[in-house]
């Protein structure tokens, strides 16, 4: 007969970020911001198994003459790719590279950008595109000037933002000074064509827009967002509107977005990437650290999104961490806990080499924890007790959870999807804090 081994298994609710790691390990995380250096503006894109970040750099506008990128297969781990988009390789550029949107298409990496910040229809600059064989560059000006290059219905050509829907039809949304268009590209992506009615430009600017647009679709439904106040200031945040069409009309939900004053202000000028989970979704914005007077004090954050039963995004506050692997219940760490009394059952001691703990991460933390104990309790009230004693050798009890450890995972991560939706967001931090619920799981053979 093997020898059974007890696993007692700890479920604990931490809001850092924590990845798979060996026994002796420290967990790794990732943090807030997620890679160092003034960076603003990100756009988060899914290129096969990697996600890229392409930012603003973040400086005087006459510094601003390149754009770095950065890739990384987990959200924690990011690589650097320098300039891969640079003052050399546009000709009609010549400062104040902004916000750019990045896609793949044709067999083509795409990046649209902003330059010159111009403030008249009399001056060069506007939106470009330049063009490259992959997502690290170098990307080259494709046209020798700018797609769009003047105002149109009261919107500054700067922040665009490239979306493709269900038909294969690519649009693009853009503008500042509080006005949004949309236009409709051609299939190469190089010119703008007319709509059906026959205009280049819509005009679709909701209630209390400034700039920073992003359009995604989720079940059926198109879900536009934007950026409102001024980005040098603490109160920069993004709000939302839900359509049933790309055009609108986009009537104004709520803010999604904002700053927290014990983490970061002026948080703002989002995108969002969906993870590999069914329903799993990340935003991806700047902010300015606390403490920062500059308004070019910016840098790069990752929070996840979530929607409730009704379709609307929940608040995601800003965090001080990312937390992509263990937010979809990921086994994600197993470590020792030596020196623990033999267990008993019925009166027969069973023995067992240690007992281990397994750490799980969830975005945010109920304050009322005691809800959880409750929730498992009441499970474990249908197994079989295992008896114990502690470290300390203090008699305990850890109840065996019906369906083993895999069974456990899966009713955790339904629980915890289950508690988002029914509590208030009042009720919620992305604090550490802990809730430890202990469960004896048997298991044949070693950890």
């Amino acid at each position: 007969m093997k020898l059974k081994h007890l696993i007692l298994l700890s479920i604990i609710c931490c809001s850092q970020s924590v990845f798979g790691q060996k026994a002796n390990q420290q967990p790794k995380t990732s943090g807030n911001p997620v890679f160092p250096g003034w960076y603003a503006d990100p756009e988060g894109v899914v290129f096969g198994d990697e996600y890229w970040i392409y930012p603003t750099y973040s400086a005087p506008y006459d510094e601003q003459t390149f754009m770095d990128a950065f890739s990384s297969k987990d959200l924690v781990n990011w690589t650097k790719h320098p300039k891969v988009l640079s003052k050399e390789n546009i000709s009609w550029f010549k400062r104040a590279l902004w916000a750019p949107a990045v896609i793949h298409a044709n067999d083509k990496y795409y990046i649209f950008f902003g330059a010159n910040d111009i403030q008249s229809n009399n001056e060069l600059g506007g939106i470009g595109v330049a063009v490259a064989d992959n997502p690290a560059g170098p990307f080259k000006d494709a046209l020798g000037k700018p797609l769009i290059d003047k105002f149109v219905n009261g919107a500054q050509p700067i922040d665009q933002f490239v979306y493709k829907d269900d038909d294969g039809q690519y649009y693009m949304y853009y503008g500042g000074w509080g006005h949004c268009n949309m236009v409709k590209l051609a299939p190469d992506l190089l010119s703008i064509v007319p709509f059906e009615d026959g205009t280049l430009y819509k005009e679709v600017t909701p209630e209390k827009y400034v700039e920073g647009p992003f359009m995604l679709k989720r079940n059926g439904k198109y879900y536009f967002m934007w950026s409102e106040g001024g980005w040098t200031g603490p109160d920069y945040c993004v709000a939302y509107a839900i359509a049933d069409s790309p055009f609108g009309p986009f009537k104004r939900e709520a803010k999604i977005l904002q700053r927290d004053p014990n983490i970061g202000t002026g948080a703002g000028h989002h995108s969002v990437v969906k993870g590999p989970g069914e329903d799993e979704w990340y935003i991806i914005y700047h902010r300015h650290p606390l403490g920062e007077t500059d308004g070019n004090a910016r840098v790069t954050c990752v929070d996840r999104m979530y929607f409730d039963k009704d379709g609307k995004i929940k608040y995601p506050r800003i965090s001080r961490s990312v937390d992509p692997v263990l937010d979809r219940m990921a086994l994600e760490r197993i470590w020792q806990m030596p020196q623990w009394k033999p267990a008993t059952e019925n009166g027969s001691s069973i023995p067992y080499e240690y007992v281990v703990s397994v750490r799980f991460i969830t975005h945010y933390i109920p304050y009322e924890e005691f809800k959880v104990k409750e929730e498992y309790n009441l499970k474990a009230q249908q197994s079989t007790p295992v008896y114990g004693r502690t470290k300390n050798n203090q008699p305990d009890t850890f109840p065996r959870y019906p369906g083993g450890l895999e069974k456990l995972i899966a009713d955790f991560r339904i629980y915890v999807e289950k508690m988002r939706e029914q509590t208030n967001d009042s009720k919620w931090n992305d604090m550490p804090s802990r809730t430890t619920v202990g469960f004896i799981i048997e298991k044949d053979g070693s950890v």
